[in-house]
């Protein structure tokens, strides 16, 4: 994100600028919460003989961009002629309006009107591309092109997808991207949003945009459609700037460590997720934790965090087996996020949390995840907890929670567990409810709120959430498959047994995921099964892992209220 506008031959070779660059644009951002860089660092990752990763990569890139740039060519030769096209039958109708006025004016008063002369575009050579500043009627943008011609070439080094006829097309936003090729092999990518065009400060083109936006006006019919469309889409949150940063910086890290062939780049995403050790001792908040292997041979464990040792005539407490989000594929229980939040849970729920470190995708696909989470619930009930907790529990009131994937994975654990012999064994593991926290379901179809906040709801995006349920889902399948669709609309509800526990749904308004979410708890209402569903309208993905945010205070005592109502019923 803060190189995009740097080859990649100034990246490994120009040290010096791509340090410059990386702090100029850090400071852009901190300069909006009156901040300033006092001291920072630049790393420079330099290839390892036999190693040559970095060089590697910056080739693949240009490769990448020059392949993208070669198949953009069809498209821009198809967008430019459906624009010539367009103005061409635009122009044919003008002449042939005025043409009928002339002779209904030479019938009815013998006299005629001059015909309007045609609208053509002006054509302008690349070689004489100006410098142009687009006054746009929401925002204001200026792009400035060079162009450049090679020694050995009299073409120029850079092409655009589409040319001036189109820029009179009275739309509320419409992309123009121009690629860029510069001797140095390098390539760059140049977009203009261009809506309302008012006026531009080269005259033909000026001239041009003038008269058509004079004939294509808008209608009010029109003007009324654009305006409701704009009202509909929501502000971005507004957000402290330290969850701000936080945000950008998990948003900037999942895009770089996924990549296009389905795979993770654990190494990258690593330097943004934090690890934090388990610790014994109890810390401010009066929990300590520790780490129990439940199966060495697929490296699943369990982080326990359990208050400090109470009263001897204390009440058992309940457990709360946890599982984190992260698509699938990313975060651990031992991340320093979800640590901490598994803490606070600890202390002000009353709880002893078990956090699950279940395998993630794509090594280990569905139902890997599901499997493991089922496994910690067998291995509570036959070995039970560590007596080093210091704190009695009772298994009979036992809470299966989980976070966006990790509610997923809480859902379908629950539906295997209150199906199988479990429940009728002599396992002590009892469920009283299941807490799910903006859980992550889907299906091809695209809802309402993913269309509606594509682009304004931090963290979650469809590109993102469309790759998560290709790296979890086996191979081939869909996003109807019955582990991302269980809503009914796509394929047949599922049957939930009558052991079933009551659900605790929270969902946020600025989440994409809230209208899947929803037809979860109506699908579970239609069932018979009791369901709360708890709403927080100015809540992103993920806002319980920021202490800062007051609805993350409003979700524990949410929380804690129904463990109390469930263990009541229970």
């Amino acid at each position: 994100m803060l190189v995009a506008q740097l080859t990649m031959d100034e990246i490994f070779t120009c040290t010096k600028k791509f340090k410059q660059g990386v702090f100029s644009s850090v400071q852009k951002e901190l300069d909006q919460f009156s901040l300033f860089i006092y001291n920072a660092t630049v790393k420079q990752l330099v290839d390892v003989p036999g190693h040559e990763y970095f060089s590697y990569l910056g080739e693949k890139t240009q490769q990448e961009a020059a392949s993208r740039a070669q198949q953009g060519e069809a498209l821009k030769e198809k967008a430019k002629v459906k624009a010539e096209v367009r103005v061409f039958e635009n122009t044919r109708k003008a002449d042939n309006a005025a043409s009928m006025t002339d002779l209904t004016m030479k019938g009815k008063a013998g006299t005629g009107r001059p015909r309007s002369p045609r609208l053509r575009p002006p054509r302008l050579s690349p070689s004489a591309m100006p410098s142009c500043r687009w006054r746009l009627r929401r925002r204001t943008c200026s792009a400035k092109l060079t162009s450049s011609r090679s020694s050995s070439s009299a073409s120029p080094q850079y092409t655009t997808t589409h040319s001036c006829p189109q820029l009179h097309v009275t739309a509320d936003a419409l992309l123009h991207t121009m690629i860029i090729f510069k001797p140095s092999s390098a390539i760059y990518i140049v977009s203009v949003a261009i809506g309302s065009v008012a006026d531009c400060s080269h005259p033909p083109v000026r001239k041009y945009l003038s008269e058509a936006a004079r004939r294509r006006r808008p209608s009010r019919r029109a003007k009324k459609l654009m305006a409701g469309a704009e009202s509909a889409r929501p502000a971005p949150p507004v957000l402290p700037w330290t969850v701000r940063l936080q945000v950008l910086a998990l948003g900037a890290a999942c895009d770089l460590s996924q990549r296009r062939d389905g795979t993770v780049n654990r190494f990258l995403f690593s330097l943004v997720d934090r690890q934090t050790p388990a610790r014994p001792r109890p810390d401010a908040l009066g929990v300590r934790s520790a780490d129990v292997v439940v199966d060495a041979a697929r490296n699943l464990w369990a982080r326990v965090f359990s208050p400090s040792v109470g009263k001897p005539e204390a009440a058992p407490l309940p457990v709360v087996v946890y599982c984190h989000g992260g698509g699938f594929a990313l975060l651990s229980a031992s991340s320093a996020p979800l640590d901490a939040m598994c803490r606070r849970f600890c202390r002000e729920l009353g709880a002893v949390v078990v956090s699950v470190n279940y395998r993630r995708a794509p090594e280990h696909r569905h139902p890997a995840a599901y499997d493991d989470c089922a496994d910690v619930l067998s291995y509570l009930g036959t070995a039970g907890l560590p007596a080093d907790i210091g704190v009695p529990v009772d298994l009979s009131r036992c809470f299966l929670a989980g976070d966006s994937a990790g509610g997923n994975i809480a859902h379908h654990v629950a539906h295997r567990w209150t199906s199988s012999a479990a429940v009728a064994s002599d396992n002590p593991v009892r469920l009283a409810g299941i807490i799910l926290l903006q859980p992550y379901f889907g299906g091809e179809e695209r809802t309402e709120a993913e269309l509606r906040l594509e682009g304004v709801g931090p963290v979650v995006n469809m590109r993102r959430s469309d790759w998560s349920w290709k790296a979890f889902l086996p191979e081939g399948a869909d996003r109807n498959h019955p582990a991302a669709h269980v809503t009914g609309e796509a394929c047949p509800e599922p049957e939930l047994p009558e052991e079933f526990p009551p659900a605790m749904v929270v969902v946020g308004g600025l989440d994409p995921l809230q209208d899947w979410q929803r037809r979860y708890a109506a699908m579970l209402q239609r069932k018979g099964k009791a369901v709360q569903l708890v709403e927080f309208p100015d809540a992103i993905h993920g806002f319980y892992m920021f202490p800062k945010l007051p609805d993350a205070g409003k979700l524990v005592n949410d929380v804690k209220n129904f463990m109390e109502t469930a263990t009541s019923d229970h």
